[in-house]
């Protein structure tokens, strides 16, 4: 039953991350660095743990084609920090499962995708 919770749950993130790759970029620009952009909803939703979303997203695209998609949330603090890894998350580019938290006792949170060619 968790697995299947968990399962769910990551498959909504997905989809909500994909839905806000989708959206107008609030801040978006090109440097030698490749396409960034900034300030497009990101979701956290992990079983057991609070919902979150935030603006304070950013995506970095490199000339080689590959991406890292950073977001930092706020929330009520926890009872203990978690990290978790390797599930999937939407990009610019595309799904990934090259995927970072860590959701500290302070409720802050901080979720990094990386997806590329």
């Amino acid at each position: 039953m968790r697995r299947t919770l968990l399962v769910l749950t990551v498959a909504l993130v997905m989809a909500a991350m994909v839905a806000a790759s989708a959206l107008p970029v609030a801040a978006q620009g090109e440097d030698e660095t490749g396409m960034q952009e900034e300030g497009s909803p990101c979701f956290f939703m992990e079983p057991g743990l609070p919902k979150l979303s935030t603006t304070d997203r950013h995506a970095v695209i490199t000339p080689s084609g590959n991406t890292k998609l950073t977001c930092h949330f706020e929330g009520d603090p926890i009872a203990q920090t978690t990290v978790g890894k390797g599930f999937q998350c939407g990009t610019p580019l595309g799904e990934t499962t090259q995927s970072h938290y860590v959701h500290t006792k302070s409720g802050n949170v901080t979720l990094t995708c990386h997806g590329g060619e």
